[in-house]
This record gives structure tokens, sequence and C-alpha cells, in this order.
């Protein structure tokens, strides 16, 4: 399953099978979110969402081209 966090401008998909995420625009989230199964929900301090994701072991990636 993905989630994807955003802040109006800002996004960071994360992929809960992989442990990974990746940042992307607002506008290219919404385009995964249409093909895939995810939950949206506004983040407004996506930095803090990144750390939190590192401490439980999630890695940064660019699986979104």
């Amino acid at each position: 399953m993905y989630r994807i966090y955003h802040d109006g401008v800002a996004a960071i998909i994360v992929d809960e099978t992989n442990h990974c995420f990746c940042y992307t625009s607002l506008s290219k989230a919404q385009q995964v979110a249409k093909g895939i199964e995810v939950t949206i929900s506004c983040r407004p301090a996506l930095n803090q969402r990144e750390e939190f994701l590192l401490e439980l072991g999630y890695k940064k990636e660019n699986f979104i081209s």
C-alpha cells in the first residue's frame, strides 16, 4: 500500500511494502494516486514526516520519475 503526504505544493509518496519514500510535486502525486490504492493526507510540515519515516527505517529513494 502507498501513502501520500502533502503540504499543498510538494508531496512524499511512501511505499509501505518496500519501506521507502520519495519526494515529488503534488500534481505528480495526484496522478500516481489515480492508478493505485492510496491514502492521501495533508501534512503542513513534510520535513517532520521525513524525519519520522527515517526513524522507522524507511529509505529515501527516487522511485517516481
